[in-house]
């Protein structure tokens, strides 16, 4: 990942949400789609980016269907996600209740890339990202939570580009690969 932090957010009616990882049942990717609905009604030029494959692709691809601004780019190679992260404005991770107890890995990804985080409240996401110190939480399953958290970010570009900062000192001092 580069060195430089990320820079902020676009204009709000640019602002690139994303998930990259694999997209299978017990993610939350779901409940991702439907609260991306109430963010797009109030960030109309908001896009929802999904980078990944896997077996729940398809049911994904139909329910997005019915909504605005969701894009999937399918699988990416691993020496490029490091360019799809920088091209994004925020990062989620998403959970779902029975998987809960999984790995957050992808948060300290997102953490290295220097993003904005909104992330599924896990105990485990909760150490890496403490609570509005590092990022911001939801709880599992709750996708208004997660739509206002993920507005609250792009309403406030400086709360975002502290987060952002502050996740990215803390991956670098405290963590490696």
């Amino acid at each position: 990942f580069s060195s430089e932090c990320w820079q902020g957010p676009r204009a709000a009616e640019q602002i690139r949400v994303g998930y990259a990882g694999i997209l299978k049942p017990g993610y939350g990717l779901e409940l991702l789609l439907d609260a991306f609905v109430a963010v797009h009604a109030q960030a109309p030029g908001a896009l929802l980016h999904i980078y990944g494959d896997g077996p729940l692709r398809g049911e994904l691809e139909a329910r997005a269907a019915r909504c605005e601004g969701v894009v999937f780019h399918g699988a990416v190679p691993f020496l490029d996600v490091p360019r799809v992260l920088a091209d994004l404005d925020i990062a989620v991770y998403t959970m779902a209740p029975e998987t809960a107890f999984g790995s957050s890995t992808k948060v300290f990804e997102y953490m290295a890339a220097g993003l904005p985080i909104v992330a599924a409240d896990t105990p485990g996401v909760r150490q890496a990202l403490g609570d509005g110190e590092r990022g911001l939480l939801y709880s599992l399953g709750d996708g208004d939570a997660l739509a206002r958290q993920i507005l609250r970010l792009i309403q406030d570009p400086d709360l975002a580009r502290t987060l952002a900062r502050k996740a990215r000192d803390e991956v670098c001092a405290h963590h490696s690969w």
